[in-house]
């Protein structure tokens, strides 16, 4: 499969109109299966393609792999990796952080083109985000990224510090945002109770609760009104 990837990949050095398709359905693909950073595949795009038809294709190949992923993972995938991702106290932290502040949460973990698109999309899936939301931080958030690294390929060979120093702003900008980000999550996570919800129907109700209730003897204890 790697080789095919790698393949194709050397498809996009042809340029015109195969460049920008193949580097659309390359950065699609990676967004599932990450063998390759998806900004080398933009920077690659960005460097025999026209600027406009380059960023256009990168940003919304970023974004609809993201989508798919999403929606696949909220209408089959949501269970299991819920359960089997509950066990970390970082990815509570996470889901209560992204089902808290909605399309903030997911547009912040856009723009950092570090952190894992994938674990975004699996913690919008599990949490009550709004399709909207998710859908408009996911397009807001991925374009600039898109837009850096596909300027960045475009320019390096005719301005190459110029590009560095740009590059440079940029890592900054993101180090510092990541280092908020980071602290913010090792605050929120030593205050996350292990037995807390973390998903959540269509009503808002916590499915693993009616288990705590049932298996919690004083739950089974009959009220006032019961008595009467």
């Amino acid at each position: 499969m790697l080789a095919y990837v790698h393949h194709y990949y050397a498809q996009i050095q042809v340029g015109g109109t195969t460049a920008k398709l193949i580097g659309f359905l390359l950065i699609v693909f990676v967004s599932f299966v990450p063998v390759l950073p998806i900004p080398l595949i933009a920077a690659a795009v960005g460097a025999v393609s026209p600027l406009i038809p380059a960023v256009l294709a990168t940003w919304l190949g970023a974004s609809f792999g993201a989508l798919l992923k999403f929606f696949l993972e909220r209408l089959v995938f949501l269970r299991p990796v819920n359960n089997y991702l509950s066990r970390y106290s970082y990815w509570r932290s996470l889901v209560r952080f992204v089902d808290r502040q909605g399309f903030y949460a997911v547009l912040i973990t856009r723009l950092i083109p570090v952190f894992p698109s994938s674990v975004v999309n699996t913690a919008g899936a599990v949490t009550g985000v709004s399709v909207a939301a998710f859908v408009y931080a996911t397009l807001l958030g991925k374009l600039p990224t898109m837009v850096v690294f596909t300027v960045a390929g475009s320019q390096v060979l005719h301005h190459f510090w110029r590009t560095v120093a740009w590059l440079s702003v940029y890592g900054v900008l993101i180090g510092l945002l990541t280092w908020w980000f980071s602290r913010f999550m090792r605050r929120d996570s030593s205050g996350v109770d292990d037995n807390e919800f973390m998903r959540r129907d269509s009503s808002g109700v916590d499915d693993n609760e009616f288990i705590r209730r049932d298996s919690d003897p004083r739950s089974q204890e009959p009220t006032p009104e019961d008595e009467r």
